[in-house]
């Protein structure tokens, strides 16, 4: 099953009367959001980044990386645009790795995007980025 708990299955053999039964311990598998890079990056205001934002997710059963599994990017402050849009969601790749370009806002100052994970919405990192004056000298990370 995909719910936690102990699970018993039984095997008979037919024709010796006996049984064996097996049990398993199901858990509950979290997931933990690491190694996030191009955060605080600046840029010109309305302009994009000059690195994607990325994030990696990895369960916190296993510690291997986990995929295919749905990451909303969204702007929280400032204005501006993830992949186009004011949300985005990016499913993780076999790396468990998702990231997104990020236009900054219209004006001057931060700028935040919040990453979820779709299965576990109370998990998130916070990227931050400054947008700076048209011509103003520029820093990525």
């Amino acid at each position: 099953g995909s719910a936690p708990g102990t699970f018993t299955v039984s095997a008979d053999a037919i024709g010796y009367g006996e049984s064996v039964i097996f049990t398993a311990e199901g858990v509950t598998d979290n997931y933990v959001l690491q190694n996030a890079t191009g955060d605080n990056q600046s840029g010109s205001v309305s302009t994009i980044l000059a690195n994607p934002i990325s994030i990696q997710v990895f369960s916190t059963v296993t510690w291997l990386p986990v995929f295919n599994l749905g990451l909303e990017f969204t702007v929280t402050g400032g204005g501006g645009l993830i992949n186009g849009n004011s949300s985005s969601v990016v499913t993780t790749n076999a790396s468990g790795a998702a990231s997104a370009s990020w236009q900054l806002g219209p004006t001057q100052g931060t700028n935040l995007v919040t990453v979820t994970i779709q299965e576990q919405p109370a998990t998130s990192f916070v990227f931050t980025a400054t947008a700076v004056a048209a011509g103003t000298n520029t820093l990525s990370a």
